[in-house]
């Protein structure tokens, strides 16, 4: 976290993967009383536009699985806003069996349980500088950024 920290301000002129995991890591009682939680979670969609500095790929970790039409949807919004290679840069992801969580299991925790996620993540990032950026950041979160 130190190196981190210290290499911050050159951090954004070097190629790297942001991860956006946009989990609402509150406790169980609080996401159970959340109407329509799912949706929440990804109301952080809009983090995609990262990819409006050329040394940024995006690594997006959906709540659910999106149709084939919202993710082309998205895809064809950034490059009509001029971005390159958006196919290559953009990845969008979701926990693998994602239906037989509960549904107000947390983003982050979905995550941790879904092995076949996480090689993908860590295919994607493949030795590359990367960081998350969470929501709201619990104890999921860590235990996600600790094996990733």
């Amino acid at each position: 976290m130190d190196e981190f920290k210290r290499t911050w301000s050159t951090f954004g002129r070097c190629e790297h993967v942001v991860v956006h995991v946009p989990s609402l890591s509150l406790t169980s009682v609080q996401r159970e009383g959340l109407y329509n939680f799912t949706v929440r979670q990804n109301l952080q969609m809009s983090r995609i536009c990262d990819l409006s500095n050329p040394n940024v790929d995006v690594l997006y970790v959906c709540p659910f699985e999106p149709s084939v039409d919202v993710v082309r949807y998205y895809k064809k919004l950034l490059q009509v806003g001029g971005l390159q290679n958006v196919e290559q840069r953009l990845k969008i992801v979701w926990p693998e069996a994602i239906q037989n969580f509960p549904p107000h299991y947390s983003l982050s925790r979905m995550a941790l349980l879904s092995p076949k996620l996480l090689k993908r993540i860590k295919a994607f990032i493949h030795g590359r500088p990367a960081y998350i950026v969470p929501d709201t950041v619990g104890d999921e979160d860590l235990r996600l950024a600790v094996e990733l």
